[in-house]
Protein backbone atom coordinates (compact mmCIF):
# COMPACT_ATOMS: atom_id res chain seq x y z
CA UNK A 1 0.00 0.00 0.00
CA UNK A 2 2.48 2.11 0.66
CA UNK A 3 4.69 2.15 -2.72
CA UNK A 4 0.77 2.54 -3.67
CA UNK A 5 0.39 5.48 -2.65
CA UNK A 6 3.83 6.98 -3.71
CA UNK A 7 2.74 5.87 -7.59
CA UNK A 8 -0.35 7.70 -7.21
CA UNK A 9 1.30 10.79 -5.14
CA UNK A 10 3.65 11.25 -7.74
CA UNK A 11 0.49 10.75 -10.80
CA UNK A 12 -1.36 13.60 -8.96
CA UNK A 13 1.61 15.83 -9.26
CA UNK A 14 2.73 14.70 -13.25
CA UNK A 15 -0.46 14.02 -14.83
CA UNK A 16 -2.60 17.32 -14.96
CA UNK A 17 -0.08 19.16 -17.14
CA UNK A 18 3.11 14.10 -20.72
CA UNK A 19 8.31 13.56 -22.86
CA UNK A 20 10.59 11.02 -23.17
CA UNK A 21 11.82 11.14 -19.24
CA UNK A 22 13.76 8.33 -17.24
CA UNK A 23 14.86 8.45 -13.96
CA UNK A 24 16.54 11.12 -12.23
CA UNK A 25 19.87 12.16 -12.60
CA UNK A 26 21.32 10.56 -9.40
CA UNK A 27 19.81 7.51 -9.62
CA UNK A 28 20.89 4.25 -10.97
CA UNK A 29 17.67 2.39 -11.36
CA UNK A 30 14.43 3.63 -10.41
CA UNK A 31 12.30 2.42 -7.63
CA UNK A 32 8.78 3.02 -9.30
CA UNK A 33 8.08 2.82 -13.44
CA UNK A 34 5.44 4.72 -14.71
CA UNK A 35 4.92 4.09 -18.26
CA UNK A 36 3.91 6.91 -20.65
CA UNK A 37 2.06 5.63 -24.08
CA UNK A 38 0.88 9.10 -26.06
CA UNK A 39 1.38 9.36 -29.62
CA UNK A 40 4.64 10.81 -30.71
CA UNK A 41 4.23 10.07 -34.69
CA UNK A 42 0.60 9.86 -36.81
CA UNK A 43 -2.01 11.88 -36.68
CA UNK A 44 -2.72 12.75 -33.25
CA UNK A 45 1.17 14.02 -32.52
CA UNK A 46 0.22 17.36 -32.30
CA UNK A 47 -2.08 16.36 -29.32
CA UNK A 48 1.35 13.94 -28.02
CA UNK A 49 3.96 16.47 -27.96
CA UNK A 50 1.58 19.03 -25.81
CA UNK A 51 1.20 16.05 -23.32
CA UNK A 52 4.91 14.93 -23.41
CA UNK A 53 5.56 18.60 -22.56
CA UNK A 54 3.03 18.48 -19.67
CA UNK A 55 4.66 15.50 -18.19
CA UNK A 56 8.39 16.78 -18.50
CA UNK A 57 6.90 19.84 -16.90
CA UNK A 58 5.12 18.24 -14.15
CA UNK A 59 8.04 15.54 -13.39
CA UNK A 60 10.52 18.36 -13.02
CA UNK A 61 8.47 20.37 -10.74
CA UNK A 62 7.93 17.08 -8.85
CA UNK A 63 10.91 16.20 -8.46
CA UNK A 64 12.29 19.47 -6.98
CA UNK A 65 9.95 19.75 -4.53
CA UNK A 66 10.14 16.14 -3.42
CA UNK A 67 13.74 15.16 -3.91
CA UNK A 68 14.11 12.17 -1.85
CA UNK A 69 11.15 10.31 -3.53
CA UNK A 70 11.42 12.22 -6.93
CA UNK A 71 14.90 10.53 -7.70
CA UNK A 72 13.75 7.03 -7.57
CA UNK A 73 11.04 7.51 -10.25
CA UNK A 74 11.65 6.58 -13.53
CA UNK A 75 9.27 7.14 -16.50
CA UNK A 76 9.41 4.21 -19.70
CA UNK A 77 8.00 5.91 -22.70
CA UNK A 78 6.84 4.41 -25.73
CA UNK A 79 5.09 5.57 -28.89
CA UNK A 80 1.89 4.20 -30.03
CA UNK A 81 1.81 6.31 -33.58
CA UNK A 82 -1.90 6.81 -33.02
CA UNK A 83 -2.60 3.22 -33.10
CA UNK A 84 -4.40 0.83 -31.34
CA UNK A 85 -2.11 -2.28 -32.19
CA UNK A 86 0.70 -0.46 -31.14
CA UNK A 87 -0.65 0.81 -28.01
CA UNK A 88 -1.47 -2.31 -26.87
CA UNK A 89 1.59 -4.11 -27.89
CA UNK A 90 3.44 -1.03 -25.76
CA UNK A 91 1.33 -1.55 -22.69
CA UNK A 92 1.97 -5.73 -22.61
CA UNK A 93 5.75 -5.01 -22.70
CA UNK A 94 6.15 -1.92 -20.49
CA UNK A 95 4.17 -4.35 -18.06
CA UNK A 96 5.54 -7.82 -18.61
CA UNK A 97 9.21 -7.10 -19.35
CA UNK A 98 10.23 -3.60 -18.08
CA UNK A 99 7.56 -3.88 -14.82
CA UNK A 100 6.24 -1.08 -15.48
CA UNK A 101 4.27 -0.14 -11.77
CA UNK A 102 1.50 2.16 -13.52
CA UNK A 103 0.60 2.87 -16.80
CA UNK A 104 -0.48 6.67 -18.18
CA UNK A 105 -2.42 6.31 -20.97
CA UNK A 106 -3.01 7.87 -24.19
CA UNK A 107 -5.29 10.83 -26.07
CA UNK A 108 -8.13 8.76 -27.87
CA UNK A 109 -10.88 6.24 -26.42
CA UNK A 110 -9.94 4.31 -29.19
CA UNK A 111 -5.79 4.37 -28.15
CA UNK A 112 -6.89 3.60 -24.84
CA UNK A 113 -9.31 0.78 -25.48
CA UNK A 114 -5.80 -1.19 -26.14
CA UNK A 115 -4.38 -0.21 -23.58
CA UNK A 116 -6.91 -1.14 -21.51
CA UNK A 117 -7.44 -4.54 -22.47
CA UNK A 118 -3.55 -5.40 -21.31
CA UNK A 119 -3.96 -3.14 -18.01
CA UNK A 120 -7.41 -5.34 -17.19
CA UNK A 121 -5.62 -8.58 -17.60
CA UNK A 122 -2.52 -8.04 -15.72
CA UNK A 123 -4.36 -5.68 -12.82
CA UNK A 124 -2.47 -2.77 -13.74
CA UNK A 125 -3.24 0.90 -12.92
CA UNK A 126 -3.93 2.98 -15.15
CA UNK A 127 -4.64 6.75 -15.90
CA UNK A 128 -6.26 8.13 -18.99
CA UNK A 129 -5.97 11.78 -19.83
CA UNK A 130 -8.32 11.55 -21.99
CA UNK A 131 -10.62 8.63 -21.32
CA UNK A 132 -14.06 9.42 -22.53
CA UNK A 133 -15.68 6.57 -23.13
CA UNK A 134 -18.01 5.45 -20.42
CA UNK A 135 -16.97 1.17 -21.24
CA UNK A 136 -13.50 2.16 -20.22
CA UNK A 137 -14.31 3.33 -16.73
CA UNK A 138 -15.94 -0.04 -15.74
CA UNK A 139 -12.90 -1.39 -14.77
CA UNK A 140 -11.15 -1.28 -10.71
CA UNK A 141 -8.28 -0.34 -12.10
CA UNK A 142 -8.74 2.23 -15.02
CA UNK A 143 -9.00 6.24 -13.80
CA UNK A 144 -9.41 9.12 -16.29
CA UNK A 145 -8.98 12.90 -15.62
CA UNK A 146 -11.64 14.02 -18.00
CA UNK A 147 -15.39 13.27 -18.27
CA UNK A 148 -17.08 11.08 -20.38
CA UNK A 149 -18.31 12.21 -23.31
CA UNK A 150 -21.90 12.64 -21.93
CA UNK A 151 -20.73 14.42 -19.31
CA UNK A 152 -19.08 16.83 -21.28
CA UNK A 153 -22.63 17.17 -23.63
CA UNK A 154 -24.01 18.05 -19.80
CA UNK A 155 -21.15 20.72 -18.89
CA UNK A 156 -20.79 22.55 -22.36
CA UNK A 157 -25.42 22.88 -22.13
CA UNK A 158 -24.79 24.21 -18.19
CA UNK A 159 -22.38 26.14 -19.52
CA UNK A 160 -23.99 27.94 -22.68
CA UNK A 161 -27.39 28.82 -20.41
CA UNK A 162 -25.72 29.56 -17.21
CA UNK A 163 -22.91 31.61 -18.03
CA UNK A 164 -23.73 32.58 -21.78
CA UNK A 165 -27.29 33.04 -21.23
CA UNK A 166 -28.08 31.26 -24.74
CA UNK A 167 -31.85 29.07 -24.98
CA UNK A 168 -31.32 28.54 -28.72
CA UNK A 169 -28.56 25.74 -29.92
CA UNK A 170 -28.00 23.92 -33.33
CA UNK A 171 -25.97 20.78 -33.29
CA UNK A 172 -23.51 19.83 -35.86
CA UNK A 173 -21.66 16.69 -35.76
CA UNK A 174 -19.07 14.88 -37.47
CA UNK A 175 -19.48 11.33 -39.12
CA UNK A 176 -16.10 10.91 -38.43
CA UNK A 177 -15.58 11.78 -34.89
CA UNK A 178 -17.81 8.75 -33.21
CA UNK A 179 -17.24 11.49 -29.96
CA UNK A 180 -19.46 13.84 -31.15
CA UNK A 181 -22.54 11.79 -31.03
CA UNK A 182 -22.38 11.25 -27.36
CA UNK A 183 -21.31 15.14 -26.35
CA UNK A 184 -24.37 16.18 -28.47
CA UNK A 185 -26.38 14.06 -26.89
CA UNK A 186 -25.37 14.74 -23.47
CA UNK A 187 -25.69 18.22 -24.48
CA UNK A 188 -29.25 18.36 -25.52
CA UNK A 189 -30.79 16.06 -23.17
CA UNK A 190 -29.40 19.06 -20.71
CA UNK A 191 -30.26 21.70 -22.67
CA UNK A 192 -33.97 20.94 -23.42
CA UNK A 193 -34.47 19.77 -19.62
CA UNK A 194 -33.10 23.18 -18.70
CA UNK A 195 -36.02 24.93 -20.37
CA UNK A 196 -33.23 25.16 -23.99
CA UNK A 197 -34.56 24.61 -27.11
CA UNK A 198 -32.49 22.23 -29.56
CA UNK A 199 -33.53 23.42 -33.50
CA UNK A 200 -31.68 20.73 -34.66
CA UNK A 201 -28.82 18.20 -35.46
CA UNK A 202 -27.03 18.72 -38.59
CA UNK A 203 -24.03 15.86 -39.99
CA UNK A 204 -21.07 16.96 -41.87
CA UNK A 205 -20.89 14.98 -44.57
CA UNK A 206 -17.18 13.94 -46.65
CA UNK A 207 -15.65 17.49 -48.28
CA UNK A 208 -16.96 20.80 -48.07
CA UNK A 209 -19.28 21.34 -50.84
CA UNK A 210 -22.16 20.82 -49.03
CA UNK A 211 -21.32 23.38 -45.82
CA UNK A 212 -23.32 26.34 -48.00
CA UNK A 213 -26.67 24.44 -48.34
CA UNK A 214 -25.57 23.43 -44.29
CA UNK A 215 -25.15 26.55 -42.96
CA UNK A 216 -28.10 28.27 -44.80
CA UNK A 217 -30.29 25.83 -43.44
CA UNK A 218 -29.07 26.37 -39.70
CA UNK A 219 -29.14 30.32 -40.52
CA UNK A 220 -33.15 29.96 -41.03
CA UNK A 221 -33.57 28.32 -37.44
CA UNK A 222 -31.29 31.68 -35.95
CA UNK A 223 -29.50 30.26 -33.43
CA UNK A 224 -27.88 32.11 -30.61
CA UNK A 225 -25.52 29.57 -30.12
CA UNK A 226 -23.62 26.49 -32.23
CA UNK A 227 -22.44 23.65 -30.32
CA UNK A 228 -19.40 21.53 -32.70
CA UNK A 229 -18.23 18.83 -30.56
CA UNK A 230 -15.46 17.74 -33.02
CA UNK A 231 -11.93 19.01 -33.84
CA UNK A 232 -10.56 22.24 -33.66
CA UNK A 233 -9.45 21.38 -37.55
CA UNK A 234 -12.75 22.02 -38.95
CA UNK A 235 -13.32 24.45 -37.01
CA UNK A 236 -12.00 27.75 -39.59
CA UNK A 237 -14.04 26.29 -42.50
CA UNK A 238 -17.34 25.94 -39.98
CA UNK A 239 -16.98 29.19 -39.08
CA UNK A 240 -15.89 30.84 -42.57
CA UNK A 241 -19.51 29.65 -44.32
CA UNK A 242 -21.25 30.23 -40.92
CA UNK A 243 -20.15 33.58 -41.73
CA UNK A 244 -21.48 33.83 -45.40
CA UNK A 245 -24.63 32.62 -44.81
CA UNK A 246 -25.14 35.37 -41.89
CA UNK A 247 -24.72 33.54 -38.99
CA UNK A 248 -23.77 35.43 -35.33
CA UNK A 249 -24.25 33.17 -32.88
CA UNK A 250 -21.55 31.96 -30.48
CA UNK A 251 -19.76 28.55 -31.07
CA UNK A 252 -18.88 26.26 -28.33
CA UNK A 253 -17.13 22.45 -28.32
CA UNK A 254 -15.48 19.68 -26.22
CA UNK A 255 -12.26 18.27 -25.98
CA UNK A 256 -11.56 17.94 -29.53
CA UNK A 257 -10.47 22.07 -29.21
CA UNK A 258 -8.13 21.75 -26.88
CA UNK A 259 -4.69 22.70 -28.63
CA UNK A 260 -3.19 25.85 -29.06
CA UNK A 261 -3.30 26.02 -32.43
CA UNK A 262 -7.14 26.87 -32.00
CA UNK A 263 -6.19 30.24 -31.12
CA UNK A 264 -3.58 31.15 -34.03
CA UNK A 265 -7.02 30.55 -36.10
CA UNK A 266 -9.05 33.35 -37.17
CA UNK A 267 -12.17 32.70 -35.50
CA UNK A 268 -14.62 34.79 -32.99
CA UNK A 269 -15.50 31.71 -30.34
Amino acid sequence: MKALNLVLLCFCAITLIGSPLYAGRNSREPVFRIGFIYPRTGHLAKFGQSLSDGLKLGLQQFRSENPQIGSQIGVIVADDGSLASEAEKAAERMITQQKAHVIIGSLSNILNQGIARVTQKRETLLFLPRGTDETLLGDPFTFSLAPTDRRQGQLMARFAQKQLRRDRAAVIIDNLQPDGEAIAQGFQDYFNQSGGQTLGVWKLEAGKSHLPTLMQEIAHTQPQIIVYPGSYRSLQSLMNEARKAGIKATWIGGDGWDHDDLFRLNTDL
